[in-house]
């Protein structure tokens, strides 16, 4: 890699980072919110069990982000896309198979179809 590209590297793990750690402060407020309003009507243990893991998954990125293990960070950016494009793979060849049953209008299979395209777009762009 040339010198431009390292430097934006490092500034895009830094941006990465520093988002990491809005999020994960965000979910804290969210959660705390959410545990004071006795309007929401939801279970407490509900509430932390989910903040939780998605402070776990953020932190998580986290970890992976450290200068020190970039090449970690790769290898599961690289396995993430690979089980989430079987998993999309899946997905579209289900809504098929489900059209082919008649079980599924030609409407449903278009725009589930076409939701799919996007995050298969998605995926494939964050290489």
């Amino acid at each position: 890699m040339g010198i431009f590209s390292d430097n934006r590297q490092k500034e895009e793990e830094a941006a990465d980072l520093f988002m990491a750690k809005m999020a994960i402060l965000s979910v804290q407020k969210t959660e705390q919110r959410l545990l004071r309003a006795r309007t929401e009507n939801l279970d407490n243990e509900l509430i932390m069990e989910t903040g939780a893991r998605v402070i776990g998954y953020m932190r998580h990125s986290e970890e992976d982000m450290s200068p020190n293990d970039n090449s970690l960070h790769m290898q599961r950016a690289k396995l993430e896309r690979t089980f989430n494009l079987a998993a999309l793979n899946a997905k579209r060849a289900a809504i098929y198979q489900m059209r082919a049953r008649q079980e599924v209008s030609d409407e449903t299979l278009a725009k589930i179809v076409s939701e799919l395209d996007v995050l298969e777009t998605l995926i494939m762009d964050s290489r």
